[in-house]
């Protein structure tokens, strides 16, 4: 019979094994139908728990930076509430809105509405309105490159309300806000 290096055979009590391990404890560990002791490298373990879960893309990672930028923006001063989780500040945001400008969603839908209110700049919704303003944060956000022609920053503008009540509705229904 072929041994391997560090290997022997040995016999039991049912006749000869076929090879076994010289470790005796790990022999009778495995005799016993335990697993045998295996050595982790720290490095697999240190590499294993700092693995990002999933690796985002672009356009999330970008998305992720509007919803804060937009939870962030949320200001209840003034108000009786005083909401301290996302959650609880995306529900005070519609739940204002609502009350300020719900004879609008009737007639002209609730994004649209939205779009036409937080253009109004209500004060518990403070998102940038100035047009240098608008620009830096596309810019910071990624949305906009750093040498962007007059056509893009123009784009940018034009559309500027209906993306950011795009993205708040987007975050109303990550956090299952009605």
């Amino acid at each position: 019979m072929a041994r391997r290096k560090g290997m022997m055979v040995g016999k039991g009590k049912k006749g000869y094994h076929n090879v076994v391990p010289k470790d005796k404890v790990v022999h009778s560990q495995s005799a016993r139908g335990m697993k045998q002791p295996q050595r982790i490298n720290m490095i697999d373990k240190f590499v294993e728990a700092n693995r990002p879960k999933k690796i985002l893309s672009a356009r999330q990672i970008t998305n992720r930076k509007y919803e804060r930028a937009i939870i962030d923006s949320i200001d209840s001063e003034g108000y009786d509430e005083n909401p301290i989780t996302d959650k609880e500040k995306l529900q005070f945001l519609k739940d204002t809105f609502r009350a300020e400008y719900g004879w609008a969603i009737e007639r002209m839908g609730e994004q649209k509405a939205f779009s036409e209110w937080i253009s109004g700049l209500p004060s518990s919704f403070s998102i940038p309105f100035m047009n240098r303003d608008i620009l830096e944060l596309a810019k910071v956000m990624g949305s906009l490159p750093e040498d962007a022609t007059e056509k893009q920053e123009d784009r940018v503008l034009e559309n500027y309300w209906n993306f950011m009540t795009v993205k708040t509705f987007q975050s109303f229904r990550k956090y299952k806000i009605r």
